[in-house]
């Protein structure tokens, strides 16, 4: 490689860096919610989550911190009661087998 095309090389990449070096910063999304859940001593604020259980397992859900409001949480399977302002008891189907539905965070967002 000659002097001129090694000096070329050298000013494209110095050239392309400076330019990546002005552009601004992208936000990162940590996919997060601006509340929590808790389920068996598990603390989550993202927006989707798992939780395993067996057939007829009973889990309690509570909303912490975000904003005030009413929350709601819905789901397809199993049994879902409203114990509290903020806390659910969700029991899961007594039929073994695997979900495919996902429950979200998402379901859990304050009313408008």
């Amino acid at each position: 490689m000659t002097y001129a095309r090694y000096a070329l090389v050298v000013f494209a990449v110095w050239s392309a860096a400076a330019r990546a070096a002005d552009a601004p910063v992208k936000k990162y999304d940590t996919k997060t919610a601006s509340f929590a859940i808790t389920y068996h001593g598990e603390i989550s604020a993202y927006r989707d989550t798992s939780v395993v259980v067996l057939p007829g397992a009973v889990v309690v859900f509570n909303a912490v911190g975000g904003p005030p409001g009413d929350y709601a949480m819905k789901t397809n399977d199993g049994t879902l009661v409203q114990k509290g302002l903020r806390q659910w008891q969700w029991s899961a189907p007594r039929i073994p087998g695997r979900r495919s539905r996902r429950r979200s965070v998402r379901s859990m967002l304050p009313k408008a």
